[in-house]
């Protein structure tokens, strides 16, 4: 497949999406496209909702694999609900489908690999042994105390849920690697809720730095982005640029808008644009820019080679305990083979 070809149609078809009309002529999307879409992207439902009509969509025309997969994740979550509240247990849901219940008209569409849970420090160790005792498999390792180390260095853990298959994702932090009190600020800002709300600015943030440390590998993670910002009030920008200087990440987050307005013209209001181009380091801006879109037109993302080098160190500007980051890299490849 032909990125460099297929990616631009697929924006222009995506617009709709946003609220934004197309810039080219409609005709039927190839099935090269749709197959790009779904496997490279995952907008393949996305793609589907802009291609038929509102009313063949009120009748519920979505491939059935789209609403069975979503009706399986809403009972994994609901399983793991019960479970964490009855234990006693806080978690927050990352993105997944109650961020697509907020920002988009069929959140059905949006593809979803797992479920990503936030678990309060604390609480991490019962967690684990919950999910173990309760029928859920880890897909590696096994071992309570070696699972605690993987959590420990990798920042998450997988497991899978026994009555639906479904993947769910424990994570103890946020990013592999971010600075003092990212994860604990976040905590603190969503009190006791499960699902933080999209005006909660360190959930935005937390968006956007997720994605740049991944180098923004997925069309389906910038369209997220695009419909949030399309959301909030223009009086937010300036406030957010505020709090990434907090955690040093300026450049990161002006290069991710960058990004998506250059992906999705006139996404992003003449407010949010502005505060992008004025903030961070001009030269890191230009620099991850590049990175972000070498590894959109990858044939498939591979986080081992990002588009610089130690991706997850790079896109905050300073506030990382480089000595911490060290040890969590040299680790890391020993305790995911365990």
């Amino acid at each position: 497949m032909d990125s460099r070809k297929l990616l631009p149609e697929l924006c222009d078809r995506l617009r709709p999406v946003m609220g934004m009309e197309r810039k080219f002529a409609a005709s039927p999307a190839s099935e090269e496209l749709q197959y790009f879409a779904s496997h490279r992207h995952r907008v393949g439902g996305l793609l589907h909702t802009v291609s038929v009509s509102d009313a063949s969509m009120a009748e519920n025309t979505l491939p059935i694999q789209f609403s069975k997969a979503y009706l399986r994740r809403k009972a994994a979550l609901q399983r793991l609900s019960e479970l964490f509240q009855q234990a006693g247990i806080r978690y927050i849901i990352l993105k997944g489908d109650p961020l697509a219940e907020q920002l988009y008209a069929y959140p059905e569409a949006r593809s979803s690999k797992d479920i990503d849970i936030l678990i309060r420090p604390e609480d991490i160790a019962d967690a684990l042994q919950l999910l173990s005792s309760s029928g859920y498999v880890s897909r590696k390792p096994r071992l309570g105390f070696l699972q605690r180390a993987h959590v420990k260095v990798t920042k998450d853990i997988a497991f899978i849920d026994p009555g639906t298959g479904q993947q769910l994702e424990l994570h103890e932090r946020l990013l592999l690697a971010e600075p003092d009190y990212f994860t604990d600020d976040l905590i603190s800002s969503v009190g006791d809720e499960a699902r933080p709300a999209t005006d909660n600015l360190h959930y935005q943030l937390y968006l956007v730095m997720h994605g740049a440390s991944a180098n923004w590998p997925r069309l389906k993670w910038i369209v997220d982005i695009c419909l949030l910002l399309r959301k909030l009030d223009d009086r937010q920008a300036a406030s957010l640029f505020k709090l990434a200087e907090k955690y040093g990440c300026r450049s990161a987050v002006a290069a991710s808008l960058q990004f998506a307005e250059s992906l999705f013209p006139g996404a992003l209001a003449a407010t949010w644009q502005k505060e992008a181009s004025m903030q961070g380091d001009p030269a890191k801006t230009f620099r991850l820019l590049n990175g972000f879109l070498d590894m959109l037109h990858r044939h498939q993302p591979d986080a081992r080679r990002t588009g610089f080098p130690f991706a997850e160190y790079y896109i905050f500007d300073h506030g990382i305990n480089l000595m911490r980051y060290s040890w969590q890299r040299l680790l890391r490849p020993f305790v995911t083979r365990l």
